[in-house]
C-alpha cells in the first residue's frame, strides 16, 4: 500500500472520531459548516472551540471562527497545529508541533478592520437595512498599528525561544484591504514593517473573496527564524 494512501486511511479514521458535536450556531449552513471545520483539527483541540462557540457572544465567536478557519488551512497544508498551547507566559492561537508534540512554531491570528468609529457605522447601516455610502479605504498607518500591535506581544517570547513567529491577518469586510495594500505597509510604509522586525517570520493575510478564502503570503527576508510556512508556499 502507498505511503499516501496510508496517510488518507489515518486521516479519515482521524476525523471519524470527532462525532457527536452539539449545535453550535442557530443557522443550519453555519452549524454544519463548523462541523466539517472541527473534524479537520486534533481531536483533543475540538472540546475548547465547542466551548467557545457554546458561551462566546456572537462578537467574539466571529474570531474564534477565523482561528478555527485558519487553523484547519494549516492542518490541511501538512502541519501539525495545535490549538492554545501555553508557551511559558504566552497562549498563541497556533502552534506548530513536531512528531513528538514539541513545539516548532508561534502562529497568532488577528483582524483588520475599519477604525472603529466607521466599522460602528458601516454596522449600524447593515444591521438596519440601509445604504452605506462613503470611502471604506483604511490607512496604512492604522494597518500599520494593529499589526505591530500584535508582533510586540510575542516577538520577545518568540526571540528567547528561538521559534519562528507568523501573523495571520485576517481583512475584516468593511475593511475591503486588497493584498497588495498589505504588502505596501510591510515593504514599504515607515520603511517596511518587516524590516523592522526580525522576531517575524512573516505574515499570511487571508481573507473571504466570492465565497471562498484566499490566502497571501508574504515572507519576511530579515527574520531571525525563517517560517516551514513560507518554504512550504514557494
Amino acid at each position: 500500500m502507498a505511503f499516501g494512501q496510508v496517510d488518507r486511511i489515518r486521516e479519515t479514521a482521524r476525523r471519524r472520531r470527532v462525532t457527536n458535536l452539539p449545535r453550535l450556531d442557530g443557522d443550519d449552513r453555519t452549524n454544519e459548516r463548523i462541523h466539517a471545520l472541527l473534524r479537520h483539527l486534533n481531536p483533543a483541540d475540538v472540546a475548547l472551540f465547542v466551548r467557545k462557540f457554546s458561551t462566546e457572544p456572537r462578537t467574539q465567536r466571529i474570531h474564534t471562527y477565523r482561528e478555527l478557519l485558519f487553523g484547519v488551512h494549516l492542518r490541511d497544508n501538512g502541519f501539525d497545529a495545535r490549538y492554545e498551547r501555553r508557551l511559558g507566559t504566552k497562549t498563541p492561537d497556533w502552534t506548530l508541533v513536531d512528531k513528538s508534540d514539541n513545539p516548532l512554531e508561534i502562529v497568532d491570528v488577528t483582524t483588520l478592520h475599519q477604525k472603529l468609529e466607521k466599522d460602528l457605522e458601516i454596522g449600524n447601516a447593515l444591521r438596519d437595512k440601509r445604504l452605506w455610502s462613503g470611502w471604506i479605504t483604511v490607512p496604512s498607518d492604522h494597518v500599520y498599528s494593529k499589526l505591530e500591535t500584535k508582533i510586540n506581544t510575542y516577538a520577545t517570547h518568540a526571540a528567547i525561544a528561538g521559534m519562528p513567529f507568523v501573523v495571520a491577518a485576517f481583512g475584516e469586510f468593511t475593511a475591503s484591504l486588497d493584498p497588495q495594500e498589505v504588502q505596501h505597509v510591510l515593504f514599504v510604509h515607515h520603511g517596511g514593517l518587516l524590516a523592522t522586525s526580525p522576531e517575524l517570520s512573516g505574515v499570511v493575510y487571508f481573507r473571504e473573496v466570492n465565497c471562498e478564502y484566499e490566502y497571501t503570503y508574504f515572507q519576511n527576508a530579515h527574520a531571525m527564524h525563517q517560517s516551514a510556512l513560507f518554504r512550504a508556499t514557494t
